[in-house]
């Protein structure tokens, strides 16, 4: 087991090599973490990984490491593609084999990472709560709760009401396993991949004296694509949205469903542009010490 892939990636080193200056496992990349208000010097290789994230205990017929073994492969597909992007400053047509694993890494990249799991975590956590809460509400379904311990020697000490008082409060929490949410992150980005082939994708590219763009641990972001909307039904499948992915420093890809693109932006642009790659992210990470971005709400 010792030669198994223990510290875990969830945003591949080949993605993160294209933010530093040498583009490479081992160039400068700096840390900002928004949660610790820290900043340090990195390498691509020693950053975004955590321990066993990716491992779970999928039954007896799949090994533990399935899943990170799984995404190495995928990244060994993925990281030759991306390069060819960025060498070119072109986009491999929607017929070529490269579109296709482009899109994967996309979908996989908008749903690996922690605070996707996070989000589904909360998500679970909320739902079950709230539906506890109003089945034991009801006292019928209460009595056969109560019932149901008692079956199993499990006398039940404390009332309906203290009980729903007590589950109202912050100490109730319901756990969810991390098997489960590795497993939905993998199913959620195998949906999502066929409604990213529906986008239209263009690349964009900083002017020569704009600043760079940034990546994060959260870097695949939809948003609106209208100047000030406060629409909150905001996703990957509706129309009039956007959706951005920083591929490396001087290059984004950028997905609308009305038409493509292509583009050079000036040092506004890119700081909206990294806006959105930090928008949902606790970690960025940028070629340089200092990098450009606007102050959310400041691009008009």
């Amino acid at each position: 087991m010792t030669d198994r892939p223990r510290n875990q990636h969830f945003v591949p080193s080949f993605y993160l090599a294209e933010f530093t200056l040498q583009r490479s496992n081992d160039g400068v990349l700096w840390v900002l973490d928004q949660l610790q208000h820290k900043q340090w010097k990195s390498t691509p290789k020693n950053t975004a990984k955590e321990n066993y994230f990716y491992c779970g205990d999928f039954g007896p017929a799949v090994d533990a490491f399935g899943v990170e073994e799984t995404l190495g492969f995928c990244e060994d597909k993925w990281a030759p593609v991306i390069r060819r992007i960025i060498d070119g400053s072109c986009l491999p047509g929607y017929d070529e084999d490269d579109f296709a694993e482009l899109m994967a890494f996309v979908a996989f990249q908008a749903m690996r990472g922690p605070g996707t799991r996070q989000y589904i975590a909360e998500l679970l956590h909320d739902y079950s709560k709230a539906e506890a809460l109003a089945k034991l509400a009801n006292e019928k379904l209460w009595e056969s709760f109560v019932n149901y311990m008692k079956s199993f020697g499990q006398p039940v000490s404390f009332t309906r009401e203290e009980f729903l008082e007590y589950a109202k409060g912050d100490n109730y929490v319901i756990e969810v396993d991390k098997t489960w949410k590795i497993q939905q992150q993998i199913a959620a980005a195998i949906d999502l991949m066929p409604f990213l082939f529906l986008r239209e994708w263009s690349l964009f590219m900083p002017e020569s004296d704009a600043p760079d763009f940034v990546c994060s641990d959260s870097p695949v972001c939809v948003t609106s694509g209208k100047t000030g909307s406060t629409d909150r039904s905001i996703g990957y499948c509706k129309a009039g949205t956007v959706v951005t992915v920083p591929l490396g420093r001087r290059h984004a890809l950028v997905g609308f469903f009305e038409g493509r693109l292509n583009m050079r932006l000036p040092a506004r642009e890119v700081a909206g542009l990294n806006v959105m790659t930090v928008q949902n992210a606790r970690q960025i990470f940028s070629a340089e010490k200092q990098f450009t971005s606007l102050t959310p709400g400041a691009r008009d």
